[in-house]
């Protein structure tokens, strides 16, 4: 059952599932939460599956306020009563997660992280930056179907490869994701 934390500027939407040591999981950035159904499943029995979406992504409102992702995750295991978590993040969430355990290490069992990028890093300029003005161009006409539309076929399916690349349940579900990311916009 979804609940909501209420901090900083935010109303954050989080599930807590099962019982035993917690587990943060912090979602990709084409994502929401619900990107971890299947590990809520398996690990409910042996542990405390916390999920939850961050500022900006599914069922999360935010003002216009300074905020950090970092601290959201404190806010939120100290909402729970865990002085400790181990935390599990892909590509954005596993930046966020790779953040929290680097400002926070003793809030930190255990850090799994995939495909993230290290805080403060900046990219060398890129000429891929051509390659963005159609999903731009979406965004500025808030058609989010068609943006949805491409961003799974640039971030699922890679650049330049078929659609049928990747198994169509999963392809499906990650556009979920990112229409109702989208969708959510005011």
């Amino acid at each position: 059952m979804t609940e909501f934390l209420e901090t900083n500027g935010a109303r954050i939407a989080y599930d807590v599932d099962g019982s035993g040591e917690p587990v943060v999981f912090v979602h990709a950035g084409v994502a929401n939460r619900h990107m971890w159904d299947d590990q809520v499943a398996a690990l409910k029995d042996a542990y405390r599956v916390i999920r939850y979406d961050t500022r900006g992504y599914g069922e999360t409102d935010t003002e216009a306020v300074s905020f950090s992702n970092r601290a959201d995750i404190g806010a939120l295991l100290d909402h729970l009563g865990e002085a400790s978590a181990h935390v599990v993040g892909l590509s954005r969430g596993a930046s966020i997660a790779l953040d929290f355990a680097l400002e926070f290490p003793d809030r930190v069992r255990s850090l799994t992280v995939a495909a993230g990028g290290v805080g403060g890093y900046e990219a060398p300029e890129s000429s891929a930056e051509d390659d963005f003005a159609e999903p731009e161009r979406l965004w500025e006409a808030k058609d989010w179907k068609a943006l949805a539309d491409w961003e799974t076929a640039f971030w699922v399916d890679g650049p330049g490869q078929s659609a049928d690349r990747v198994d169509s349940s999963i392809r499906s579900r990650v556009h979920g994701w990112i229409l109702s990311n989208y969708e959510a916009e005011k």
